[in-house]
């Protein structure tokens, strides 16, 4: 049996985080304004690595963690005051330091996306607070999770771009935390369908450049025309909205331009209606015989239908 590639996952951030790097940073960004028992470098590993151990997240368990991993005994209060502004400022900077380290520069893109400058990748992660919390981070799921922060992620891939992490409340909606400018002219951008807004993808239409994302099922876009001929009596779909046609559907590919209708913002005190033609591609699941369907401004030219689905999937 072959051996599986080990991967030094502690080793790689003791290299990324050096002892003096933390102990500075702490400094700079008043996590720490005298040594004391609880040190900023044992507080951040201990956060670091310990924090998603476990189904049960809670400062009284990091706090164990704490006290087993460096032989010291430290009062409650004493560990709690520690999570303060300061510190949550060192580690918003450790994450920033991590992203400009940790992704390499400079990587060429290839293959299918050869034609872009960059493909940009964003993503969420919601993470459970403690209760008390609720009026700062209030929670999706009051049921569940009073309190929620959510950490939205944005990557260049080839690593010349930008990257960041914002933190919002765990309840805020995905989509309107993406802002688009200059910035993302002759760029790929995916997103999954947290972030779907028709008015977020003409924004980047109109600003150079391009988007890829899945198809809510709650839209329905008319098909008016199609980018792909079909040889013998093929089913005249043009006209039709795009969930009912694929219904009747049992081509390997569809590629069609779609019209969509979408509320721009409010300018002027008044709100304008806007319309833009998109493409969308779907792959038929020869198992469930149902269509992956998706939504882009990238011509065919220059991505093809058969690659659409793989282009996506490097998300």
């Amino acid at each position: 049996m072959a051996n599986s590639k080990h991967v030094p996952v502690r080793a790689t951030l003791h290299k990324l985080f050096p002892a003096e790097f933390l102990t500075a940073l702490a400094k700079w960004t008043g996590a720490m304004v005298r040594q004391r028992k609880i040190g900023p470098v044992e507080l951040f590993w201990t956060v670091v690595l310990g924090f998603g151990l476990g189904r049960q997240r809670s400062v009284a368990g990091l706090r164990r963690a704490f006290e087993k991993s460096t032989g010291t005994t430290v009062e409650e209060s004493s560990f709690y005051d520690r999570f303060n502004a300061g510190f949550a400022k060192m580690l918003k900077q450790a994450a920033a330091h991590a992203l400009d380290h940790g992704v390499g520069v400079g990587r060429a893109l290839r293959g299918q996306l050869a034609g872009f400058r960059d493909v940009v990748l964003t993503d969420s992660t919601v993470v459970r607070l403690h209760d008390l919390l609720k009026e700062a981070y209030p929670g999706a799921r009051t049921n569940h999770s009073k309190a929620a922060l959510k950490a939205h992620w944005v990557m260049s891939v080839s690593g010349d771009g930008k990257h960041s992490v914002r933190v919002t409340p765990g309840k805020r909606h995905d989509g309107p935390v993406f802002q688009v400018g200059k910035r993302v002219a002759g760029k790929l951008l995916m997103f999954d369908l947290g972030y779907f807004r028709y008015q977020l993808f003409d924004c980047i239409a109109r600003n150079g450049g391009f988007f890829l994302s899945r198809l809510k099922a709650s839209t329905n876009p008319i098909i008016v025309s199609e980018n792909l001929h079909h040889r013998g009596r093929a089913r005249d779909i043009v006209g039709q909205p795009i969930w009912q046609a694929v219904q009747r559907l049992k081509r390997e590919t569809l590629d069609v331009m779609v019209q969509t209708q979408f509320q721009r913002r409010i300018y002027g005190g008044r709100r304008g209606v806007g319309e833009r033609l998109f493409r969308v591609v779907g792959l038929r699941d020869e198992a469930s015989g149902e269509y992956h369907l998706y939504i882009t401004n990238v011509a065919p030219g220059q991505l093809a239908a058969k690659d659409v689905q793989s282009t996506y999937a490097l998300r």
